[in-house]
């Protein structure tokens, strides 16, 4: 009875042993990055650089901010925050006008 049992354990020890080395051999994740590819950022650069333009721009019409401003406030109802996201929104033209100096700062490097 106890070899049944010793046997049982061992054999159980051997198959997970080999299904480890299976799962570690099978793994999907990269065996080889390139340094290129692990440095390489500009597609998102370039998408970051096309938002804060895009917000640059938009931010010049003060019918896309009272817009984006609507907006904001009807998200706000979804939050468990709602108060404070209704400050921060009123406030909205108070971040912008912050903001702006380093928006055309930005635009200006590239």
């Amino acid at each position: 009875m106890v070899a049944k049992i010793v046997v049982i354990l061992f054999a159980l020890i051997v198959i997970t042993a080999a299904y480890k080395e299976f799962i570690l051999k099978e793994n999907k994740t990269p065996k080889d990055i390139l340094l290129l590819q692990a440095t390489s950022f500009n597609g998102t650069c370039n998408e970051c650089k096309m938002l804060i333009s895009r917000f640059a721009e938009a931010i010049k019409d003060p019918r896309k901010v009272t817009e984006l401003k609507d907006l904001l406030r009807i998200l706000c109802h979804e939050t468990p925050y709602e108060d404070e996201c209704r400050v921060l929104v009123n406030q909205l033209d108070h971040f912008i006008e912050k903001l702006e100096p380093y928006l055309v700062q930005f635009l200006l490097l590239f």
